[in-house]
């Protein structure tokens, strides 16, 4: 059975083809901390938020009361400027780019969540200047950037539209519209990877006893999960298919008994 990935070495040994194209995007992936949300005042950690931007969706999905996961799927350039490039294979690496600055990351995921549009474009075209320059944007010049931007847009400095209101004592009303507020991000976790659509020719081996399911079947685009939805209905499909098989007798690993 392969379950083995997009780069499935099972797909290949079974000679199985596959077709597709890239969506000329990265997802920016990374593990965030933040405040556990108050007992008895919020909700636990237990939403996905999600936001549309022009460069693609945020979404920010909960590990545990005080950490969570980022996927952002961006333009190639963002996601460059902002994380840690890929590896000569394709795959994520996790060693050190120059420019790459976990902070700011951490400032622009909060933003990216909560200011308007028209300022998020302008701090992305900052970033990247930014990263074709010598002069290079520290953290505590986007911080005042950010400042400034929500003292034009008119937001409260105590709202959760805020980048830097107090995580401490009781939240504002509007908390639970949001994403916790990003403290930190767990190190060697930001990384980015191209998106692609693929789709195996076949999900079954002619003559090599071979099945395929998951992202060594299809890929697509993360948002909502649809890839780990498809690849669990798979497992569920490719799991009744063997039992149907054995409880007539029937040799599993032939492609009559998993079609």
């Amino acid at each position: 059975m392969g379950a083995d990935g997009p780069n499935s070495p099972v797909r290949k040994y079974a000679r199985i083809e596959s077709y597709g194209w890239a969506y000329d995007t990265r997802a920016i992936v990374a593990t965030l901390f933040h405040a556990p949300r108050p007992e008895g005042l919020q909700k636990p950690n237990t939403t996905a938020y999600q936001r549309f931007l022009p460069t693609g969706p945020i979404a920010f999905l909960p590990l545990s009361p005080t950490a969570s996961s980022l996927v952002w799927s961006t333009k190639p350039p963002l996601a460059s400027a902002l994380s840690t490039p890929p590896n000569n294979g394709g795959g994520a690496t996790t060693s050190p780019s120059p420019g790459a600055d976990p902070e700011i990351l951490k400032l622009m995921i909060n933003a990216a969540f909560r200011l308007p549009e028209i300022s998020v474009r302008y701090l992305h075209d900052l970033i990247l200047e930014s990263h074709s320059s010598e002069n290079k944007l520290r953290a505590s010049q986007l911080a005042e950037e950010i400042k400034w931007r929500e003292r034009s847009h008119g937001i409260d400095q105590n709202s959760a539209f805020s980048c830097f209101s107090s995580t401490e004592g009781i939240p504002p009303v509007d908390a639970e519209a949001l994403p916790p507020l990003v403290t930190g991000i767990q190190a060697g976790t930001p990384a980015s990877f191209p998106l692609r659509m693929s789709h195996a020719d076949t999900y079954v081996g002619d003559d090599t006893r071979t099945v395929l399911i998951g992202d060594a079947a299809h890929t697509i685009h993360p948002l909502a999960g649809q890839g780990l939805n498809m690849g669990l209905a798979d497992a569920e499909a490719l799991a009744d298919t063997i039992a149907s098989a054995v409880a007539v007798g029937s040799d599993i690993g032939t492609p009559y008994s998993s079609h």
